[in-house]
């Protein structure tokens, strides 16, 4: 997905104006850098950013979450686990 569809600046100096919290989902490493670029671009409050590890299986979730919490360790943002994942799986409703 292009930057244009995934970023819309508007949208985000409307959220920032409210105090929003910023949840991102990332998959690699590399997804990290892009979250960076994003605080930078934007001013984005990084004790408001949590970063949270893709992945629909607990496995999937436990294999990224060992890199994501160092990676907010470093960069000083907030983890955010897939705890109804992690509980009851890729259930709906719960």
């Amino acid at each position: 997905m292009s930057e244009a569809t995934r970023v819309n600046p508007a949208a985000i100096a409307d959220f920032l104006a409210r105090e929003a919290w910023w949840k991102f989902v990332v998959a690699e490493p590399g997804d990290v850098d892009e979250v960076l670029g994003l605080l930078a671009r934007f001013a984005l409050p990084r004790e408001r950013v949590l970063l949270m590890p893709e992945g629909i299986r607990r496995d999937e979730i436990l294999a990224r979450s060992a890199w994501v919490v160092e990676a907010c360790r470093r960069h000083g943002l907030r983890y955010s686990p897939r705890l109804h994942v992690m509980l009851w799986g890729a259930r709906r409703g719960v």
